[in-house]
């Protein structure tokens, strides 16, 4: 069973927070039982586990066609950005359709070569290609 980290990831770029765990007991089953503070919760019917990247864009594709749902997550602490070092082009054409690719690469980190490396030895390099779009065009 998975037991979510404790203790905030190490990054160099982001500021986890470890946030407490959802309780049932916190949270009444029946709008009856919640204080009388406001109007009462709306429940989703649409329930989407997961918020990974094809739970987040679920989610936003089921809000666009006007569906509320609620996201499911076993983690305590929420990732600021992409854990992942690179978005394939597939990925990007999906995140063009939901309209997030833009602000998703706005806050990317640049590079043009990856290195891998084995017992501390460098095995192999990568450089990416220089793509001219129409902020790198003048």
């Amino acid at each position: 069973m998975h037991q979510p980290a404790t203790e905030a990831r190490p990054s160099l770029y982001y500021r986890y927070q470890v946030f407490a765990p959802w309780l049932p007991s916190a949270h009444p089953a029946h709008p009856a039982q919640l204080p009388s503070a406001g109007p009462p919760l709306q429940r989703s019917r649409v329930a989407v586990v997961g918020s990974g990247p094809a739970g987040m864009v679920t989610a936003l594709e089921l809000a666009r066609h006007g569906v509320a749902s609620v996201v499911l997550e076993s983690e305590l602490q929420v990732s600021q950005g992409s854990r992942a070092i690179v978005f394939t082009r597939r990925s990007m054409e999906i995140l063009q359709q939901v309209g997030v690719a833009d602000r998703i690469t706005a806050s990317g980190l640049p590079w043009r070569f990856g290195n891998s490396f084995y017992r501390g030895q460098r095995v192999f390099r990568m450089e990416a290609h220089t793509i001219r779009t129409t902020a790198t065009a003048r």
